[in-house]
C-alpha cells in the first residue's frame, strides 16, 4: 500500500472510530450535529424563520454556515440540509429535495462545528 493510500486509510479509520456506531440511522445519516461529511442542501437563507419553514417541510435541519468550512462562512447565512451521511445517501436525499420542488438542491462535502 502506498504512503498516500495508507495515510487516507488511517484518517478514515480514525474518523470512523470517533463516530459511535449508533449515530448512523437506517438512511445512512449520522445523528450528530458536529461532523464532517456529505450533506444534501436545500437552500440558503438570510433569516432563521424562512429556513425553519423549509426544513420543517422537508424533514431537514437548519445549519449555521458561520459554524462551517463553507466559503460563505461569516456571511450570516443559514442553510437547510440533511447530514452528514455517505456520499450516495446525500445524493439520494438531494434528488428527493429536487422531486419536492427544490430545483437547486445538491449534495456536497462540508464540515460543521
Amino acid at each position: 500500500m502506498g504512503f498516500h493510500r495508507l495515510k487516507t486509510a488511517l484518517v478514515l479509520a480514525a474518523f470512523a472510530a470517533a463516530m459511535p456506531a449508533e449515530s448512523f440511522a437506517a438512511s445512512g445519516e449520522i445523528r450528530v450535529a458536529e461532523a464532517c461529511g456529505y450533506y444534501a442542501f436545500a437552500g440558503a437563507f438570510g433569516n432563521h424563520r424562512a429556513a425553519r419553514r423549509r426544513a420543517n417541510r422537508l424533514g431537514a435541519q437548519v445549519l449555521e454556515l458561520d459554524n462551517s468550512d463553507s466559503p460563505s462562512a461569516g456571511s450570516g447565512l443559514v442553510v437547510v440540509g440533511s447530514g452528514p451521511m455517505s456520499r450516495r445517501a446525500a445524493e439520494r436525499r438531494a434528488s428527493q429535495f429536487r422531486r419536492e420542488g427544490i430545483g437547486d438542491a445538491y449534495a456536497g462535502y462540508r464540515c460543521f462545528y
